[in-house]
């Protein structure tokens, strides 16, 4: 389930993939033409990335910081870890 969606409250599409945790069509990380994809295998490296987005005027709700701190503290800093 991902952590947030493309909205009226929210600059960004981040959700957890085999690959680790991505914001997908990232403003921070395209150019002018397209938007790039930023990929972590790091929570606290997302919340980091998040918060980078709301510094340059990117909506970003609250509840995605959150809930990687929930994850962080019940299962770890690296979500690839979670089933091992």
């Amino acid at each position: 389930m991902s952590y947030v969606r493309w909205g009226e409250n929210s600059y960004a599409y981040i959700y957890p993939s085999r690959q680790g945790i991505v914001c997908a069509g990232c403003l921070l990380d395209g150019d002018e033409e397209e938007a790039g994809e930023f990929i972590t295998t790091s929570r606290a490296e997302m919340i980091e990335h998040v918060e980078q987005h709301r510094k340059a005027g990117h909506k970003v709700p609250v509840k995605v910081d959150e809930r990687l701190r929930r994850e962080i503290a019940e299962f770890g800093d690296n979500p690839l870890e979670d089933d091992e």
